[in-house]
């Protein structure tokens, strides 16, 4: 008995797999290409946190330190001292406890700076800065038989280091955007060889802005609050001059381009004393002001100046100042005087 041999020409019973549609093809290169963007983002991160891991292992905090402290000592031809410094490269950085001149009495310290910026912003040539704090900084200009402390700065200009070309360095960031820079509880103090002494203490800054090739666009504003002692006080001992005063002041200032500045804001001085000798009475000032100053052309428009002296006297005028750095033209315009 003989076995059927099978046909080889006839049709297999499975059907052949269609090809896969163009759909399907499309979706696979996306799930791809993203894939791929996932991996090169966190390749990316990776390699930044691995170089900031490498940068603190090869130079460490306290050597960096150390060796700021050494170099600026050298370059600024007066003694610098820094606490601690924190960096990383991811965020920013930490200074504390800067000291700049003898110890005892030094030209300048401050108590911490902090810097905290956008890196990813800085690889695509922007300067995103999210925060600047410069906390309890303090300015001590003393001078010594007509020497003052901080003389050693103005000897610092060294030729050799100017551009050959004599024009200024290109930015090298397409766009500087500050978020927010704060100067904390300021204070400066000045004494002139035992004749003049006069100190201004807590005054905070705040600033913001933006700045590029083309534009710019800045915004700051000035604040001083009074404590339960004078912030504000001049001396001259040999004529018994003594004055001192509780300060306000909040004042805006602000830039749309380096030609125009607008000023705007209140100020105030409380609790006034001024002796010679003797005591003389000084009322109590309030003030308020509005302003534009434009260098192209010369123009300065106080638009309000508002003067009230002991609640009861007051003094409401406007300006226009034209041309004020070669033939000035003024006009003034006196709204409101009251005297009681």
């Amino acid at each position: 008995m003989k076995k059927n041999n099978p046909d080889k020409s006839a049709p297999p019973n499975e059907t052949e797999p269609e090809p896969p549609s163009q759909k399907i093809k499309k979706r696979s290169l996306a799930s791809a290409l993203l894939r791929g963007t996932v991996y090169f983002v966190l390749f990316i991160l990776l390699l930044l946190a691995g170089a900031g891991v490498v940068l603190e292992y090869y130079f460490p905090a306290e050597e960096v330190r150390a060796l700021v402290e050494k170099e600026g000592t050298k370059q600024l031809k007066l003694p610098l001292s820094i606490k601690k410094i924190k960096f990383s490269l991811l965020s920013g950085a930490r200074i504390d406890g800067v000291i700049l001149g003898p110890t005892s009495k030094p030209l300048a310290s401050v108590q911490a700076v902090v810097l905290d910026y956008d890196l990813s912003q800085l690889l695509q040539g922007h300067l995103v800065i999210n925060q600047v704090l410069v906390d309890q900084p303090q300015l001590n200009a003393i001078s010594k038989n007509g020497v003052w402390n901080f003389q050693p700065l103005l000897n610092l200009k060294d030729p050799k280091n100017t551009s050959p070309s004599g024009g200024s360095t290109p930015l090298p960031l397409a766009k500087i955007d500050l978020q927010q820079f704060n100067i904390r509880n300021a204070s400066a103090m000045l004494e002139m060889d035992d004749k003049i002494s006069a100190h201004v203490k807590g005054l905070d800054l705040e600033a913001r802005g933006k700045a590029s090739m083309d534009e710019i666009d800045l915004n700051l504003r000035v604040l001083m609050k009074p404590g339960p002692t004078a912030n504000i006080v001049f001396k001259q001992p040999k004529e018994k001059l003594h004055i001192q005063s509780h300060a306000t002041t909040d004042l805006n200032f602000s830039a749309k381009d380096l030609d125009k500045l607008n000023v705007s804001g209140s100020f105030g001085f409380k609790q006034n004393q001024i002796q010679m000798g003797d005591v003389l009475p000084f009322p109590n000032l309030e003030g308020s002001l509005s302003a534009e100053g434009q260098l192209q052309p010369e123009r300065i428009n106080l638009s309000k100046f508002s003067l009230i002296l002991d609640d009861k006297n007051q003094i409401l005028l406007s300006t226009k100042v034209k041309n004020f750095s070669t033939a000035p033209e003024i006009e003034t315009h006196i709204r409101k005087i009251s005297f009681q």
